[in-house]
This record gives C-alpha cells, sequence and structure tokens, in this order.
C-alpha cells in the first residue's frame, strides 16, 4: 500500500462517511468498496472520494481497492447476525481477509 489515500471498508456507515469527510479536508483522498456503489452516490460530492463495487469477500478484488492505498481502515460491522452475515465473517474472516491483502 502507499500514496496518499486511505481505503475505508464499511466507508458508507454512519462512522466511515464522518471519517471520509474529515479526511478528505485534510487532503487525503479515500477508496471506499461497496458491494452497491450506487447506493451511496451522495458521498461523491466530498473531494477525493472514490466508491468502487467490491465484494469484500473476493481476496482479488479486495487487493484491487487497496491498490494505491496506504492504510486500510475496517469499519465493517454487524449488531445481529442474518443468513448472509454471521458475526464469525463479518468479524473474523473479513479482517483476516483484509490483512492478507495489504
Amino acid at each position: 500500500m502507499k500514496g496518499n489515500r486511505v481505503c475505508i471498508l464499511g466507508g458508507t456507515g454512519f462512522v466511515g462517511r464522518h471519517l471520509s469527510t474529515r479526511l478528505s479536508a485534510a487532503g487525503i483522498a479515500c477508496t471506499i468498496p461497496s458491494r452497491h456503489p450506487q447506493r451511496h452516490r451522495d458521498m461523491l460530492t466530498t473531494p477525493g472520494v472514490k466508491l468502487v463495487a467490491l465484494n469484500p469477500y473476493d481476496p482479488q478484488q479486495l487487493q484491487e481497492a487497496l491498490s494505491g492505498c496506504r492504510a486500510a481502515v475496517n469499519l465493517v460491522g454487524i449488531l445481529n447476525e442474518s443468513a448472509h452475515a454471521s458475526f464469525q465473517r463479518v468479524h473474523v474472516e473479513l479482517p483476516n481477509l483484509l490483512l492478507r491483502a495489504c
């Protein structure tokens, strides 16, 4: 990872939106991966924000999203498990994939 860009997983959530705004104000660009970037087009009004379509559990896509980034921030989290999102998958598997991609 390198450059003056940060990748924020979970960047479309409450904390992620505030973080990307603060980083932008400090002159740091943000790559924000999302499974549904079209739902978050309003974020593109923040200078330096780039939304990218991504399956976060695909190691190659994750590595591509991190390309050119100096740092990665993981803000992905769930409060309740569902059929497609278990605590194990979101809070253990995804961070491990992120570490390997870095």
